[in-house]
């Protein structure tokens, strides 16, 4: 029970007799999936909570320049309707600074699609004691550092420091 992992499917107990431990055996086997059934659950709400604010996000981005650029058209329509003297010129301004807002909000567009993609889930298997070994060496080179690392493997404990 120490040693439980709510971030993997947690191991259940094996024990098959019916007596009193046996029935404390299976209320655990039934809290560690209640327990697990309720982390993803957490995860997944909370990762729907962080795509629902930066959507919120991305469409206030998307809406802001849209009011200044539709009261722009709307202007020059009005200006080409009186045949205002100067409204060509007013017009390649405002079409070009459109142009502009055009591309940024398409930048934003295509940043957010690859942002999407970036966090796409794959689960890989890594041996994180090698991975940190590694960095270990790296970082225990000071004669006035000692860099100890410790794992727990179900149950067992190994220990390395720079002396072992």
């Amino acid at each position: 029970m120490q040693f439980i992992d709510v971030s993997k499917n947690p191991e259940h107990i094996n024990y098959k007799s019916e007596d009193e431990l046996g029935l404390l055996v299976g209320a655990y086997n039934k809290m560690v999936d209640s327990l697990a059934a309720s982390t993803k659950q957490m995860a997944q709400t909370e990762r729907e909570r962080a795509w629902s604010e930066m959507a919120r996000r991305i469409a206030h981005e998307i809406k802001n320049p849209l009011t200044p650029m539709k009261l722009s058209i709307q202007r020059l329509i009005m200006l080409k309707k009186k045949n205002a003297p100067g409204w060509e010129e007013k017009f390649e301004d405002t079409g070009n600074s459109i142009l502009e807002q055009i591309d940024i909000l398409s930048n934003t567009a295509s940043e957010f699609s690859s942002f999407a993609k970036f966090f796409v889930e794959d689960n890989s298997v890594v041996n994180l004691y090698e991975v940190i070994r590694e960095q270990k060496i790296l970082f225990d080179t000071q004669d006035n550092i000692r860099i100890s690392l410790a794992m727990i493997l179900r149950g067992a404990m190994f220990m390395q420091g720079r002396d072992s």
